[in-house]
């Protein structure tokens, strides 16, 4: 997996973030109030985040009636602009503290590429 996710970002980024140390991760953890799970945790430790140009990555649709999107952008720790710092957007939804709703990034159409923390709280729960 972490082949095929290191050969999209060498074909598409435009702009890679640097990668963050295990104590930015773990600062981020506790300033969001809630664990990351394992996978992305590791994604983030090994790909971090970043921008990506044309054609741009397609995502796959989560139900076969919605159409697939353009990846524009994962945001990541020490990003270099504002608005692509993991963790700085939490705000974009009222009562979010701790996050419910955690952006991860943005396609080309706009949307929110986001992760449910409390689905997975949920999940965990319920195993």
């Amino acid at each position: 997996m972490s082949q095929r996710i290191q050969s999209v970002y060498d074909a598409f980024a435009v702009e890679r973030f640097p990668l963050p140390s295990e104590e930015q991760v773990s600062d981020l953890e506790s300033r969001l109030g809630i664990p990351l799970p394992l996978h992305y945790r590791k994604f983030i430790l090994e790909f971090n985040g970043g921008f990506f140009r044309e054609p741009k990555p397609l995502i796959a649709p989560v139900h076969e009636e919605l159409r697939w999107y353009e990846l524009d952008g994962l945001w990541g720790i020490a990003a270099a602009h504002r608005h692509a710092e993991l963790g700085n957007d939490t705000n974009l939804f009222d009562d979010n503290d701790p996050p419910l709703i955690l952006p991860i990034g943005n396609t080309s159409g706009n949307h929110l590429l986001y992760w449910l923390p409390r689905m997975l709280r949920t999940t965990a729960a319920s195993a």
